[in-house]
């Protein structure tokens, strides 16, 4: 299910999509926005490819013709739909995939003012972190827990974060050996 939290999150008016006939998003914003979309497939198409086209339009259409009344989505309902077309099948058939196990959260990148969209764990909790260890292909989600006033922390596992997933969020040469600005703790 994508809950209709996970919809307010990225600006979704249910009370307008519903009084101007299912036609855009929310006041003047006619489609889907892109970090949402992008971010329910984890920006990616069939087999790990560039996520195709029309995903956008295929997403809008799946709301507009299955989204509960009270603001949710089963992917299961347009699976399940004979008359359902096959892009609009292949493109639930990507969400039900990622979004399996994920909670969609809305990520404050630190130093920044911008927001971006996420899938995390669904045991995620708002004092969680999310960060990338080095050597890792993902950022993660850590727990801290307090052990003795040193730093330790319990991976909760992989997420994903819309815009850092291709190295975003460690630029610059500031992170290159000997990574004088890292910190050393323990997992758990």
């Amino acid at each position: 299910m994508i809950f209709k939290e996970a919809f307010k999150i990225a600006g979704f008016d249910l009370e307008w999509w519903k009084d101007h006939d299912r036609h855009g998003w929310a006041e003047g914003v006619p489609r889907v926005p892109e970090g949402f979309w992008r971010t329910i497939v984890a920006d990616r198409g069939p087999n790990g490819s560039n996520p195709p086209s029309w995903y956008p339009r295929a997403c809008m259409d799946c709301l507009n013709n299955n989204l509960r009344p009270n603001g949710d989505f089963r992917p299961d309902d347009v699976l399940e739909l004979e008359r359902a077309s096959r892009i609009a099948k292949d493109f639930v058939r990507r969400v039900k995939d990622v979004i399996s196990e994920r909670r969609f959260v809305k990520v404050k990148l630190e130093g920044e003012k911008k927001y971006t969209y996420g899938l995390v764990p669904a045991e995620t909790r708002k004092e969680d972190l999310i960060c990338v260890l080095f050597g890792g292909s993902a950022p993660v989600v850590l727990r801290p827990e307090g052990k003795g006033g040193q730093a330790h922390f319990t991976m909760l596992g992989e997420c994903f974060i819309y815009g850092m997933m291709e190295g975003e969020a460690v630029p610059g040469e500031s992170w290159r050996h000997p990574y004088d600005s890292a910190e050393l703790f323990d997992l758990v």
